[in-house]
Parts: structure tokens; sequence; C-alpha cells
């Protein structure tokens, strides 16, 4: 599975932060996976051999989240839909982030909720950030632009205005937060680590699961993307890539 994940990635990040264009025969995709015309893909996970994609369709001027499961072959394995508007019908316009947990549940995260699903679609939790977090005050308005990612009891997320990451159990009560971020761009759990990259500050915090600070890293002017893997950690800034070793050396 990791090879393929892996090329997947380079792939990606090469056309789409780079702005690189590769021939056919240079890039050949190894699998292509299709979306009805009306519909656009906004996020992707992979995990088992199988990708989840979070997707939209506007209908009547509003954006209908929608959920698709491809196995590796590329073919069609299930779709439901999501929920994109907040409690008073204000609509975003398609889901943020996406997560497959080993339990097989699902996560993906709208403007406004954290949604959890079985493998088959149906819903199990759902968080609305203004129960998290309260109403905001002098106008602002709580959104949810980053993660979601888990470990199987807590979700781990990012929140704007609130700038916050916060930690929630999985029957939607808030169990930690961390404060010292500006605008989160990706957050990834690796060996019980959490990794936060803070795009307004270009610097990767490092956290423990009780959402203490561990360390910092200043790595670019701002981050655009950040995967953090076995043995390296990329980052993507406007049309450069930095790939660091396991001690965040360049």
């Amino acid at each position: 599975m990791v090879s393929w994940v892996r090329a997947t990635l380079a792939i990606i990040i090469l056309i789409f932060y780079t702005g690189i264009v590769h021939s056919a025969s240079a890039a050949d995709p190894l699998v292509n996976i299709g979306l009805r015309p009306n519909e656009s893909m906004s996020c992707l996970a992979v995990h088992d051999d199988r990708a989840y994609v979070g997707g939209y369709q506007v209908v009547n001027g509003k954006a209908l989240g929608e959920v698709y499961i491809y196995d590796r072959s590329g073919a069609l394995v299930n779709r439901f839909d999501v929920t994109t508007s907040n409690k008073s019908g204000i609509y975003s316009m398609q889901p943020y982030g996406i997560y497959a947990g080993d339990d097989g549940s699902i996560a993906i995260m709208t403007q406004y909720f954290l949604e959890v699903y079985d493998a088959n679609g149906n819903p199990l939790h759902e968080y609305y950030i203004y129960d998290l977090l309260g109403t905001p005050v002098n106008g602002k308005v709580y959104t949810l632009p980053t993660g979601p990612t888990g470990d199987g009891q807590y979700y781990y997320f990012g929140s704007s205005y609130g700038q916050e990451v916060l930690k929630v159990t999985q029957d939607g009560k808030l169990a930690g937060s961390y404060a010292g971020v500006n605008v989160t761009r990706s957050i990834v759990l690796r060996d019980n680590k959490l990794y936060v990259a803070d795009s307004g500050l270009g610097k990767i915090v490092v956290l423990d699961r009780d959402m203490k600070k561990l360390a910092e890293y200043k790595v670019a002017d701002y981050i655009d993307y950040m995967g953090v893997y076995d043995d390296y950690t990329l980052v993507s800034s406007g049309p450069v890539v930095y790939v660091y070793d396991k001690n965040m050396s360049l």
C-alpha cells in the first residue's frame, strides 16, 4: 500500500504545488477515478488500499457534500451524503477534510461540523463547533478548516478564529486543546505525536496526545501542505517542496 500512496502523493504535489506538467509517458496515473460531470473533489484520504474522496455538487446554488469510497482498481465501493450547512442552514462550499480509521469509521469535516460515519455510510456522531467552543464574541464566526485525524479514542482538528487545535472524544466532549497556532493547514498523527502545520507562521508544532507542545520547527515563510512519513516530512510552500529528515533537518 505504501508505494502506491507515496507515488500518488508525489504526483499530486508536483502537479498542484510546483506547477510542473509531465507528459503521460513520464507520469502515468496508477488509477483514474472519475466523478460525474457535476461533481467536484475537495479532499482525499487513503487507508487499507481504499481511497476516500470528499466531494460535492452544486444544486440550486447550494453545495451538497458527498463521500465516495473506491477500491484499488478505481471501482466505486460506496457513496453517501454529508452535511454542508450549519444549524441555521448557511451552506459552505465543500467538505474540507476526511479521515478513515482502523475501525472502518469515516470522519469528514465541513465548515461547521465534524461528522463520523461507519463503513456503510450510517451516521455515528456529529460535532458542531459552536457546541464545542461556545458562541463566538465580537462578530467572529468559528469554522473548521483543518483535519481531521484520529487515534480510535479521540479526533483532532483545527478551528479558525478560535485558532486552536481541538481534541474531542467520540461522544462529542472537548478533551483538550492547543492555542499556540495562527492558521492550521495540516494535522497528522504519527507515532503518538500530533504534527500541526501552522501556515500563517510557517512552522510545524509537535504535540503529544495530551496537547502539550514537544517541539516547534520553523520550516518556511508559509505552508501549503505537510505530509509526515516514516523517514521524512514533506512541506510545500508556494512553488517549492522541502524534504526534512526525522530530525527535521533539511
